[in-house]
């Protein structure tokens, strides 16, 4: 059986609160974005849902690692403020089986942030699920999870002196 990818990240950020993230990631602009990380070029919304976040288009544009740039569509398909944020990754206009998801916890001791990637398909449609680890090697799940550790401790360094 071809097995779907979830490739899963932690971080704990003791001065993160899950409001300030999930605001953060909900309403994006490109110049926050950028301002963030210098391998953030583009993150804003295209289109904007009536049932808004959920349905909303958004378009964004990464380097992971020198060798590994995310440029891409998706549609926010979960908004459950401040826990979760989920999105489907779109291509060429379509709605593929590649979904992001943020789930935030407050706890004593701070932000817990988990970012899962899942990538494929269930049932029949599993004999498609080796293209897409062609796609998300494990050199480039590699890059995603070091690029995850650096980008969110700064992202919490920013709300933090913006408070």
């Amino acid at each position: 059986m071809f097995k779907r990818i979830i490739h899963t990240m932690k971080s704990e950020l003791p001065n993160g609160k899950a409001e300030q993230f999930y605001n953060f990631m909900i309403e994006p602009t490109d110049e926050a974005y950028s301002n963030w990380l210098p391998e953030h070029h583009q993150f804003h919304i295209v289109k904007r849902c009536k049932n808004s976040p959920v349905g909303d288009l958004v378009f964004f544009d990464q380097h992971i690692s020198p060798r590994f740039r995310l440029k891409s569509y998706a549609v926010v398909r979960v908004a459950d403020r401040p826990r979760e944020i989920t999105v489907q990754v779109c291509k060429f206009g379509i709605s593929v089986p590649v979904f992001v998801s943020l789930y935030f916890e407050d706890t004593p001791n701070g932000l817990i942030l988990v970012e899962e990637l899942r990538a494929g398909y269930k049932g029949i449609g599993t004999i498609f699920n080796p293209f897409f680890r062609l796609i998300l090697t494990k050199r480039k799940l590699s890059d995603l999870t070091k690029h995850h550790n650096k980008e969110w401790k700064e992202l919490e360094k920013i709300l933090a002196q913006a408070k």
